[in-house]
């Protein structure tokens, strides 16, 4: 990844979610979530289609 669109620091819930929002919202966008603790997450492409 040379570019990144959304950056968002701090994986846990709320980051997560950020992520996912900011993609949801335009799936173009590049997103990195960047978290210091070894948070193991199992997201797979049907994340994306979460709705409220």
């Amino acid at each position: 990844m040379d570019q990144t669109d959304v950056l968002v620091i701090g994986g846990k819930t709320a980051g997560t979610m950020a992520g996912i929002k900011a993609k949801q919202a335009n799936p173009d966008v590049e997103v990195l979530i960047s978290e210091k603790a070894n948070i193991r997450r199992c997201i797979s492409d049907r994340a994306w289609e979460w709705t409220e």
